[in-house]
């Protein structure tokens, strides 16, 4: 068979590839970190609208939300970290700053240097450790979405049936607030009296060692919804939103059924409260997705940027902000503003009223976020 010379003459030049594009962010993931930490700042800035508390006990408050947000978001963030391997120096050094960080915060927020009184769990430290048992699983699972997925459903099931378990002879058949069935006791024999929460003077923990279950369960149903995401990467938003839509849509048929266990409770990490959480922030970020995550004319994607711009800062810097908040927060409450001994925050409010107060605050915090966002610095561990 012989070649024509006129077909090799006239056949178009090879293409000079260039170096690739690097891959676009995930806009809809930045801008769901972004709401929640944007969640934390309205909470916790607007002390007179009533949003601001957790639930006594069984219930949901409005400051419920963002701790089992930021636990799910951490999982999808693992999800993007593991894509091309587990680098597990860093998740273990990840781990170990987020305890070092945590007991300092507890130690700002609790009795300072005296430390016979130091909490050893906290919000920082139960982050770490549903993050790096997360990664165990996820490993062990070898990074398949469905089969975390299936391991989250699961590990709530378990803790759910634990629970259940450990309180069969309360009242009720429910863990109650005068501490049975909450393994409170559990973490005084681990930490003793002093180093738990409240003192010793409170009958759980909310951020317990036993009830980290609830967490890593979370964190399982973040990564698993993430590393959907990813595997989709290649498909219409369209589609890849409908599938996260599926994922959450299992959450809300887990979360009547986790009702039977028990009922919302964050101070127990209960299975439906993790499942109502993990619903709808998957659904959020199905929203996301086909929002800020489709192919659009150019114009148009650049107004989309601009609008989350903002937003993506606040998420970019979350360990900042988080710590921050609640470092300057005693800041506020603990200075006086004048002879008359009135903290700083009562005397802002009283002074500017809420919206001037919020606007000091919140927006003050948003200004801090944006401007490392503009000048690409990150704080990662």
């Amino acid at each position: 068979m012989t070649t024509d010379v006129r077909e090799l003459v006239q056949a178009p030049p090879e293409p000079t590839l260039g170096p690739a594009a690097p891959p676009r962010r995930l806009r809809g993931l930045d801008v769901l970190r972004g709401l929640v930490v944007g969640w934390l700042l309205i909470v916790v800035y607007t002390p007179t609208s009533g949003l601001r508390g957790h639930a006594g006990w069984f219930g949901w408050g409005h400051s419920d939300v963002f701790f089992p947000m930021f636990v799910l978001v951490a999982g999808m963030g693992l999800a993007a970290q593991t894509r091309r391997g587990v680098p597990w120096g860093r998740l273990l050094r990840r781990f170990a700053t987020l305890i070092a960080l945590g007991l300092l915060v507890n130690a700002w927020l609790g009795a300072g240097p005296d430390l016979s009184q130091l909490r050893y769990t906290g919000v920082l430290q139960r982050i770490a450790l549903a993050g790096l048992a997360g990664a165990v699983v996820v490993v062990a699972l070898r990074r398949r979405w469905w089969a975390v997925g299936i391991a989250a459903l699961v590990v709530a099931l378990g803790w759910g049936l634990v629970l259940r378990a450990a309180s069969a002879d309360c009242p009720g058949g429910l863990p109650t607030a005068a501490g049975c069935g909450t393994f409170y006791d559990v973490e005084v024999a681990l930490f003793g009296a002093a180093h738990t929460y409240g003192v010793g003077t409170q009958t759980h923990d909310p951020e317990g060692l036993v009830s980290t279950l609830g967490a890593l369960a979370t964190f399982l149903a973040g990564y698993a919804a993430a590393a959907l995401l990813l595997d989709l990467r290649d498909r219409s938003a369209g589609r890849r939103s409908a599938a996260l839509l599926g994922v959450a849509g299992v959450w809300a048929v887990a979360f009547p059924l986790f009702l039977l266990l028990q009922p919302v409770a964050k101070r127990l990490w209960t299975p439906s409260f993790l499942a109502v959480h993990a619903a709808a922030g998957i659904a959020v970020l199905a929203l996301a997705v086909l929002v800020f995550d489709s192919e659009r004319p150019a114009w148009l994607t650049r107004a989309l940027d601009a609008v989350s711009w903002p937003v993506v800062g606040l998420g970019r810097n979350a360990l900042v902000l988080w710590i921050g908040v609640f470092v300057l927060g005693k800041v506020l409450q603990s200075t006086p503003a004048g002879p008359d001994g009135v903290p700083v925050a009562t005397h802002l409010l009283a002074e500017r009223g809420a919206a001037g107060f919020f606007l000091l605050t919140a927006g003050g915090w948003l200004a801090v976020a944006s401007a490392m966002h503009a000048a690409r610095w990150y704080v990662r561990l």
